[in-house]
């Protein structure tokens, strides 16, 4: 039998992850990220971080 693919959070875990890429990004912030990548701007990490953070809201709904 195969391991799963992901492991299963809470909504509070999720929020408590997505509150700790903003506290990493400090002082950046996510509207900094999305107007570097709208003008083809943003570095790889910074992306793959906004994505993150992107997936993040939607999987929890706000």
């Amino acid at each position: 039998m195969t391991a799963p693919i992901f492991t299963p959070k809470t909504t509070a875990e999720l929020r408590t992850e997505r509150e700790h890429i903003l506290q990493d990004l400090a002082p950046r912030t996510i509207d900094e990220l999305r107007e570097q990548r709208a003008v083809d701007q943003i570095s790889a990490i910074d992306e793959a971080t906004l994505n993150r953070y992107e997936a993040l809201c939607f999987v929890i709904g706000d």
